[in-house]
């Protein structure tokens, strides 16, 4: 803020700048398309007197509004990326914009080949957009929405059809990891945050689960409710044998209610 050369990796209206091109881009798409077939009620009328193709008319109709759309598309990234200093990604920028104005197209041919008023068609204009706005992850973040809504460890199921959701993940995931400087480290750091992650949620949660297993076993000599945790165990521990050959448990066939004991206790703890 204090000095007059611009530096991109100080620039917080990145994301920002990403949501509202993915909302333009529906916005355009959705406007360039709603009355599309609504105007052309009379000439559809006089093609099926003469019985000509409708497939062929969709077909025309869809080829056309793609390619407004990818030079909408285009044009807006064009001019917006030069001026926030956005190098080497324009063609991603402009896949996403362009198939979530593809997007926006087909709906608004649906809403326009649904309704017999244009004021109807652009009041459900906006109507559409706000869902897709506000859950597409930009706006709120999804673990402080409603708990009938969203969750803290999870997307919400609706968000997963909203394809604004979609197309800002991929900007977000594609900016951070594939730019110029980041990608030479990107795999380490990566490497890093999932030992972090398994050393501080993994391996506890795996702890938590054998120690029930060996309560029950302590307590009525057999594994029957904590079953499931065993399995879980098992299937687990699995993975990891094929993943560290020099490193591995020998006795994860005893992870099962039959063979379990106090002994594979003590040795799965290690």
């Amino acid at each position: 803020p204090n000095s007059n050369d611009y530096i991109f990796r100080e620039n917080e209206n990145i994301p920002i700048y990403i949501f509202m091109s993915l909302i333009v881009a529906l916005f355009l798409g959705l406007t360039v398309s709603a009355e599309e077939i609504f105007k052309d009620r009379k000439i559809l009328k006089r093609e099926a007197f003469l019985n000509l193709s409708r497939s062929s008319y969709l077909v025309s109709k869809i080829i056309i509004l793609f390619v407004i759309s990818a030079i909408q598309s285009i044009t807006f990234i064009l001019i917006g990326n030069s001026i926030l200093g956005i190098k080497d990604m324009t063609f991603h920028y402009w896949m996403a914009l362009f198939t979530t104005s593809a997007f926006a197209n087909m709906m608004g041919l649906n809403i326009s080949a649904s309704f017999n008023s244009a004021i109807t068609i652009y009041i459900l204009i906006p109507l559409l957009m706000i869902p897709m706005m506000i859950l597409s992850g930009a706006m709120f973040p999804f673990d402080k929405m409603n708990r009938q809504v969203g969750s803290v460890d999870k997307v919400p199921i609706i968000a997963e059809i909203m394809p604004t959701k979609w197309t800002y993940e991929a900007l977000m995931v594609h900016q951070f990891k594939d730019n110029e400087f980041e990608k030479t480290f990107y795999q380490f750091e990566k490497d890093v945050s999932c030992a972090d992650f398994k050393q501080i949620h993994y391996v506890p949660e795996l702890m938590d689960r054998l120690d029930e297993c060996k309560d029950e076993l302590e307590e009525e000599n057999k594994i029957e409710d904590t079953k499931n945790n065993l399995l879980l165990l098992k299937n687990e521990i699995s993975k990891h044998n094929k993943l560290l050959i020099p490193v591995i448990f020998e006795n994860v066939d005893k992870l099962d209610p039959a063979s379990f004991d106090l002994d594979i206790v003590e040795k799965t703890e290690k």
